[in-house]
């Protein structure tokens, strides 16, 4: 998900998403970890590329789990194991006095993670092959040493445990800001007293696709669930974009509602309406920056708005201020002669609201020729144009 921490994930999905980092040719990673979205231990299991997007959960039986609760709470590092010694596949022997063979297949390496919530270890196993090939291109049949076990165990084992700490730290960190921003965002907020509800088939079509976005996403977070708040539902009624646009906006709402989350207590995750930003999506009506008597001119006054603004914007590039410079500064540009045009539609109204409101516009109203050329017309035009206006 676009914009999120890598502390968003758990230690372990983060830990083993970064296994190509760690060593290269691991041809897969299990783990039994505990889970503090769902309150007791999950297993996954994970192929390169190793993303989270990969990880597939698996089903621990009640026998497998008793083993595995029971290793979770051994004190241990790290361990070398043989396939048949691993919980998942087969109930664990006694260990038996180990010969030359019985070491050379000892090629899946179990590291440890002290879980920061049930404070048990969580396991990582990695499917080593049995050669050096992880290490080094390799076309024989030389195993890996004890020393090298030992070696390898002991850098990954470090290696797993720093990335742990980097997050819990940064977690840390995050709570500690969420904590300042919140207190602003509660200082600031209004209340919202808005309660009307809206019955139309858009809004509760809207709503539906909404609450279907947060199940995905929950379905995928490892952590969080996600729900609307009502000054979020109350927002979304003024949405009118496309649904398409829609599900990248609460995506993105999610990850900003879920990282300020960080350091509240529960895995419910409220989307607040200050969390989601329509952006360019939710097309506003212009209005004009000062008001007549009559509705009638708001037009002529946005459009001197218009024109306005783009020369200032002219002005700052140090252009002459033409008609075509002006043209392109307007948002959306238009040419020279739409402006002229503009303005002799308009110009009976202009007058009149520049002689209301002589300290405004004051850029178009000394320099922009087309505009002073109509502000000078003769005094015989005027009471024509007094008649249209």
């Amino acid at each position: 998900m676009a914009g999120t921490f890598s502390f968003s994930l758990s230690d372990i999905e983060h830990i083993i998403s970064n296994t190509n980092n760690m060593v290269l040719g691991i041809s897969k990673v299990m783990s039994v970890y505990y889970s503090e979205k769902k309150s007791q231990p999950e297993a996954i299991v994970a192929t390169d590329p190793f993303t989270p997007e990969e990880f597939n959960e698996y089903i621990i039986d009640n026998n497998t789990l008793a083993q595995i609760e029971k290793l979770r709470s051994q004190d241990i590092t790290f361990d070398w194991y043989v396939p048949e010694d691993i919980p998942f596949f087969a109930e664990t022997k006694k260990i038996k006095q180990l010969d030359v063979f019985d070491e050379n297949n000892r090629h899946i390496l179990m590291i440890t993670v002290k879980n920061e919530h049930d404070n048990k270890n969580d396991l990582v196993f990695y499917y080593f092959n049995k050669n050096l090939s992880n290490f080094a291109p390799s076309e024989s049949e030389n195993y890996l040493s004890p020393a090298n076990k030992i070696a390898i165990g002991s850098m990954l084992y470090k290696f797993a445990n720093l990335m742990a700490e980097i997050s819990r730290n940064d977690r840390r960190a995050l709570k500690s800001y969420n904590s300042n921003i919140r207190n602003i965002v509660n200082s600031l907020k209004k209340s919202v007293t808005e309660n009307e509800e809206h019955h139309t088939n858009f809004y509760n079509a809207l709503i539906n696709f909404v609450n279907d976005a947060l199940q995905e996403l929950s379905a995928k977070s490892s952590r969080y669930v996600f729900e609307l708040s009502e000054s979020a539902r109350m927002k979304l009624k003024d949405y009118q974009g496309e649904f398409k646009a829609l599900n990248k906006i609460i995506k993105t709402a999610a990850v900003f509602a879920g990282n300020m989350n960080e350091g509240l207590a529960g895995k419910t995750v409220i989307i607040e309406d200050y969390h989601i930003d329509f952006g360019d999506s939710l097309q506003t009506e212009i209005q004009p920056s000062v008001r007549m008597d009559e509705s009638k001119y708001d037009k002529t006054i946005i459009l001197l708005d218009r024109l306005e603004e783009a020369a200032k914007v002219v002005k700052q590039k140090k252009l002459p201020l033409t008609g075509a410079n002006v043209g392109k500064a307007c948002k959306p540009p238009i040419s020279a002669p739409a402006i002229s045009d503009a303005l002799n539609k308009h110009r009976a109204r202009i007058k009149t609201v520049m002689v209301n409101y002589k300290d405004r516009w004051s850029t178009i109203r000394n320099d922009f020729k087309p505009l002073v050329n109509l502000l000078t017309s003769r005094a015989s035009d005027d009471e024509i144009l007094s008649r249209q206006a």
